[in-house]
């Protein structure tokens, strides 16, 4: 799909010109908003829930690790989770500055960059908790026996492929 300069700033943004063009939908609102404010007021809605997220998944990593008692593969997987919702984390204040000033100033391979990493995070997340499903079903519904359960080996393994 080719931009034109009629559809800039609408409800996506346009990187190159011609018929070379690739076009990323906005994460929230249009940028053609109604009331001014909206583009900040989705900014600091996004930044507070990144910045309670952060420690938030810190606290859980961190007491998680921290015996060996809690290290169970259930628990693990959440420390995945957990660092997976950190990750996405940092892409927050890119985000909300696009959502204030409705433009992207880093160039296109940082845009590249911030929505392929932001996918990648997406993707772990949604795969880390479908492991944990997987576990809980097993663990609950076909009680396996100890002798049959994950590993370590096992565990680090699926962390990695996820």
């Amino acid at each position: 799909m080719a931009c034109s300069g009629d559809q800039m700033d609408k409800s996506f943004i346009c990187i190159g010109n011609g018929s070379q063009s690739k076009s990323f939908f906005t994460f929230y609102s249009q940028f053609n908003r109604n009331w001014g404010g909206e583009g900040v007021l989705e900014a600091v809605v996004m930044l507070i829930l990144a910045i309670m997220s952060v420690p938030g998944s810190l606290v859980i990593y961190v007491f998680i690790l921290k015996s060996k008692t809690t290290r169970t593969v259930t628990n693990v997987l959440v420390c995945n989770l957990a660092l997976a919702d950190i990750a996405y984390c940092l892409s927050a204040p890119f985000v909300a500055y696009v959502r204030v000033h409705g433009t992207w100033t880093l160039g296109d391979g940082m845009c590249m960059v911030l929505m392929y990493w932001m996918h990648v995070c997406e993707v772990v997340m949604i795969w880390t908790l479908t492991a944990i499903s997987i576990d809980r079903y097993v663990n609950i519904r076909v009680g396996v026996s100890s002798s049959r359960k994950l590993r370590k080996v096992h565990l680090v393994g699926i962390c990695s492929l996820i």
